[in-house]
């Protein structure tokens, strides 16, 4: 189990699923060949939320950092806060792109969640570069029902 805020390592299970959605860019039949390629995701992207326990209409909010640990540049980052229910408004818009991030370099963005009704929540963020995903650790999102304002 990691650390609040630490980077994960590239272990022996990544690098095995890697390898296994690794494309084969070419198959020769007659000699039983296969060639293929792997690109490892670049990106690394930590959700952290203000407090895990809110009331009902009041205001939480959730930050992403997302990372570049490749040693090239990065373009057009997209950056998504997942909120698994309807019961949770997020504002600030679901989705913000990242134009550029060098290499070590990062980027953080905000929203500010509010539940509408009691229960608990998962919420996380996904960074996406040129059709691959990376995701944050969930985080869990406890909502009480002593109501206050609304949302």
């Amino acid at each position: 189990m990691r650390g609040r805020g630490s980077r994960p390592g590239l272990g022996p299970a990544a690098l095995a699923v890697a390898l296994a959605l690794a494309t084969a860019s070419a198959i020769n039949a007659e000699s039983g060949s296969i060639s293929a390629s792997v690109q490892v995701m670049p990106l690394e992207i930590v959700l952290d939320l203000s407090d895990s326990d809110a009331l009902v209409g009041e205001s939480v909010r959730a930050r992403a950092t997302v990372t570049n640990a490749g040693s090239t540049r990065v373009s057009d980052v997209t950056v998504e806060l997942r909120v698994d229910s309807s019961r949770v408004i997020v504002r600030g818009g679901l989705t913000t792109t990242i134009s550029k991030l060098k290499p070590g370099q990062g980027a953080s963005m905000s929203w500010w969640l509010c539940g509408t009704e009691a229960g608990n929540y998962f919420v996380l963020a996904r960074a996406t570069l040129d059709g691959a995903s990376v995701e944050s650790e969930a985080r869990l999102l406890t909502i009480s029902g002593q109501r206050r304002r609304g949302c």
